[in-house]
């Protein structure tokens, strides 16, 4: 996955999408106004009915932690994907899963030479991360996620909506079953 998140990151770089993606963003915050995108909401039936019509069914329970951000997490999102774009999103996602990586394929691993032990505070550690990342990928998304469903320009938001959506699945399922 996180080979998929760094290969989309170069095509967005390729491609510009950074400068189109800020511009509509700055676009839907000049029509709708700032409180508005910051707190226009997802709708779990709408992301659910995007996301099949991909091919990708999400477990219910994914849909039950919802991620209620403040004011003040909200608007560090948006000014986050107002300055750095798309981009830099999917570097995030795509770093965080290479740091998970290593120790989910030592886990799921069938032989083992050498036990790697770890305490009660490294899987705190671990956990903490896990659920950390999960929370700022679903900050992202409360931005992103509420536009792609805009008449015009909506399109433009479907795609870093799904991907956001994928890759914080990925995080909840790794902290459901690890942690």
């Amino acid at each position: 996955m996180a080979a998929q998140l760094r290969t989309m990151a170069v095509y967005a770089r390729q491609a510009d999408l950074d400068a189109q993606f800020t511009a509509e963003l700055r676009g839907a915050i000049e029509r709708e106004g700032r409180e508005a995108v910051l707190y226009s909401e997802r709708d779990p039936n709408t992301m659910r009915a995007e996301m099949k019509r991909w091919g990708i069914v999400v477990d219910e329970r994914f849909f039950r932690y919802p991620i209620n951000p403040d004011y003040r997490e909200r608007n560090a999102a948006l000014d986050r994907l107002l300055e750095e774009g798309i981009t830099s999103t999917l570097d995030r996602m795509a770093g965080a899963l290479e740091r998970v990586g290593p120790r989910l394929d030592r886990q799921t691993a069938g032989v083992a030479r050498v036990a790697l032990a770890q305490d009660d505070a490294w899987w705190d550690g671990y956990c903490s991360s896990i659920w950390d990342t999960f929370k700022l990928i679903q900050l992202d998304a409360t931005v992103i996620c509420p536009l792609a469903a805009a008449p015009w320009f909506g399109f433009l938001f479907v795609y870093p909506c799904l991907a956001l959506q994928l890759a914080a699945l990925l995080f909840f399922l790794i902290w459901v079953f690890y942690c």
